[in-house]
């Protein structure tokens, strides 16, 4: 996806692409877990070829968990005993 975010203008020093299970720390206590989703991408024949994520955002008072379009499976399970 970070080819298109960089077509659409923005600066790649800024892009950070990941992989499930990742952790990225933003600062100020900020930190992105990124964790598995299911779902569907592609049209014809390129199909599933782009990761889709679910993410827990997690600040000093509280986590976020961000399932998105993602479909259910014992990954939310997975996910919820983790954070």
């Amino acid at each position: 996806m970070g080819e298109h975010l960089e077509y659409w203008g923005y600066d790649p020093k800024v892009i950070v692409e990941t992989d499930w299970d990742e952790r990225v720390d933003l600062g100020d206590g900020l930190v992105v877990h990124t964790t598995t989703a299911r779902h569907f991408s592609g049209r014809n024949f390129f199909l599933n070829n782009t990761l889709w994520q679910s993410y827990v955002l997690e600040t000093p008072y509280l986590k976020l968990f961000l399932g998105g379009d993602s479909g259910y499976d014992s990954h939310f399970t997975q996910i919820g005993k983790k954070f």
